[in-house]
């Protein structure tokens, strides 16, 4: 039992030295106009994996960062990147007040865009149906001989009722088209 209690403590105390080994980095993020918190602010330690996005406050929080020179960098939408440079010790808190200043700035690239010349392709038209003699043959079979009926089924066209031979071809008044 006794040997139990011995390992538990050597374990949380190399526990508790691998923890002083690290660091921690961090601050809060304000706008240069009011001093304002800015939120969801992008602060990463460059060449790392350590990252967090600042919280509604403007601050940030990265723990475990081992000893090192580090280079902090800060980015949003609309403001200018900031990098800092520091050194972390073995178990230092680094306290960062980053200031983002708005960017104004205004892309200036132009873009020349230019083809060759080409010909349109003639585009088939569903207003202008020409039918063969098979095909009129099929047509008529299908749809009971009934001629009225086949145009009826024509893109574009469409009737008033089955019991007279109005039509309205694209959106035109049945008293303008005539059979």
């Amino acid at each position: 039992m006794a040997f139990r209690w011995v390992l538990a403590l050597l374990l949380v105390s190399i526990a508790a030295v691998a923890q002083e080994d690290v660091g921690e980095v961090r601050g809060r993020v304000v706008d240069s106009r009011g001093s304002e918190a800015l939120a969801l602010v992008q602060v990463q330690i460059s060449d790392t994996d350590f990252a967090t996005v600042t919280g509604d406050d403007g601050s940030f929080r990265i723990p475990g960062v081992p000893p090192g020179n580090y280079v902090l960098q800060a980015v949003t939408v609309g403001y200018h990147m900031v990098l800092q440079e520091f050194t972390l010790a073995a178990g230092e808190t680094k306290n960062f007040d980053i200031v983002l200043t708005n960017s104004t700035a205004r892309r200036t690239d132009t873009v020349e865009v230019s083809a060759s010349t080409f010909e349109a392709g003639t585009q088939s038209s569903a207003s202008a149906i020409t039918l063969d003699g098979a095909e009129r043959k099929n047509l008529a079979s299908v749809l009971a001989d009934d001629p009225l009926r086949a145009v009826q089924n024509l893109p574009g066209v469409t009737s008033n009722d089955d019991f007279s031979s109005e039509f309205s071809m694209r959106g035109a008044s049945f008293d303008r088209i005539g059979l």
